[in-house]
C-alpha cells in the first residue's frame, strides 16, 4: 500500500532522499525525476521495499488529487483542477488547471466533476500533462 511523504533532498538525476509521515528518512532511486515533475520538498506517493537490506522508498510519484472540469470530444484528454496542490508546485510552474490524457475515458467511465489522483509529466516540449487518471476514493 502506498505511503505519504515528502522529498527531501534531490542527490542527482535519479535519486536522493524522502522523509516518511513518521519522520524517517528514506533513500530512494527514481529514474526520469525531471519527467515525473518531482524536486525538493515536493509531497508524494511511495511504496516501501527492502534494498540491500535498508529500507527505502520506491515508486515515487506526486501525491495529486484534483477534479475533472472539462473533457475534449476526443475521448482522451481534458483538464483538472487541483485540489491538494502541493504549494511548492505553484512556485515551479505547475498550473492549477492541469491538461490531462488519458485513452479511453468514456469506457473508464470518467466524467467532469470527479475526483481523480494522477501523475504529473514534463514532456519533451516543455509541457506539464497529468497522466494515468485513477479515481480517488
Amino acid at each position: 500500500m502506498a505511503e505519504k511523504g515528502r522529498i527531501k533532498v534531490i542527490k542527482d538525476s535519479s535519486g536522493g532522499t524522502l522523509t516518511d509521515k513518521g519522520g524517517n528518512d528514506l533513500d530512494f532511486t527514481q529514474i526520469y525525476i525531471t519527467e515525473l515533475f518531482l524536486n525538493e520538498g515536493d509531497v508524494v506517493r511511495f511504496d516501501r521495499a527492502t534494498i540491500n537490506g535498508k529500507p527505502a522508498a520506491i515508486n515515487v510519484v506526486h501525491q495529486t488529487i484534483g477534479t475533472i472540469t472539462a473533457i475534449n470530444d476526443d475521448n482522451c484528454t481534458g483538464i483538472i483542477q487541483e485540489k491538494e496542490p502541493n504549494p511548492n508546485k505553484l512556485g515551479k510552474g505547475v498550473p492549477p488547471n492541469i491538461p490531462f490524457y488519458t485513452p479511453n475515458l468514456k469506457e473508464l467511465g470518467f466524467l467532469v466533476g470527479d475526483l481523480v489522483h494522477y501523475q504529473l509529466l514534463y514532456t519533451k516540449a516543455g509541457d506539464i500533462v497529468a497522466v494515468n487518471l485513477v479515481e480517488a476514493g
